[in-house]
């Protein structure tokens, strides 16, 4: 019995050093080094999400965040050069991408607009329920039609927030929607339709790291109304 249990605890250790537990827990940086390192499409678009996170959540300066964002771009790529029917390595890419033309400046990088689109698309042609893509769609019309841009690619803000709408009534407990939600109903000036959210936010159960900054990020919208 004794072995038994002591193979178990080893398995068990084992299962939680994954990148996906990784990043669960909020060890970013590990989980991309680990994924990183293993030629699958999966765990390169892995490797794309952490470094993602790590540049968002956790990067301490400008140039920090910038080097992590290139990494997630760099495994986006990859994954999808292993595998470019596995949906996961088109949303890398296009988070990527996307958090790149924020950081740099939307307006000097709205060059890549129409390749986020694209590759937004091609995530849904792939899977059809994909929240995850119909929410930062959402989030890429507003952001174009609100920067008075939208007609040169396409973004409507009709569309905007529909779409993030269908995401949040779909996963009603995804704390991350709901805070993406929130900070487009403020764009169009609902603040208490945004405040609502804000607080459902803050009132979900955190089952991962990006829970819990999510949930900070309310906060701090919340203080902010």
């Amino acid at each position: 019995m004794r072995r038994v249990t002591g193979v178990f605890i080893v398995l068990a250790a084992v299962a939680w050093c994954q990148p996906e537990s990784l990043i669960i827990t909020g060890r970013f940086a590990d989980a991309y080094h680990q994924a990183v390192a293993i030629q699958t499409a999966e765990s390169q678009a892995l490797a794309a999400q952490a470094a993602s996170y790590q540049a968002v959540y956790l990067s301490v300066d400008a140039e920090e965040k910038g080097r992590w964002l290139e990494r997630a771009v760099v495994a986006a790529e990859q994954a999808m050069e292993l595998d470019s029917t596995m949906v996961g390595g088109h949303f890398e890419l296009a988070r990527a991408v996307g958090q790149q033309a924020v950081f740099r400046g939307i307006v000097e990088n709205l060059g890549t607009a129409k390749m986020v689109r694209e590759l937004f698309d091609t995530c849904l042609e792939l899977d059809p329920d994909l929240m995850e893509v119909k929410v930062a769609l959402g989030q890429w019309h507003l952001e174009l039609s609100q920067r008075g841009v939208g007609s040169l690619y396409g973004a409507k803000r009709e569309l905007a927030l529909p779409l993030i709408a269908e995401g949040v009534r779909a996963e009603p407990e995804r704390i991350d929607f709901r805070v993406e939600y929130a900070t487009a109903l403020l764009r169009t000036g609902d603040v208490a339709g945004a405040r609502d959210h804000l607080e459902i936010a803050l009132g979900l159960p955190v089952r991962t790291a990006v829970d819990v900054f999510e949930q900070e990020r309310a906060r701090r919208l919340i203080a902010g109304l």
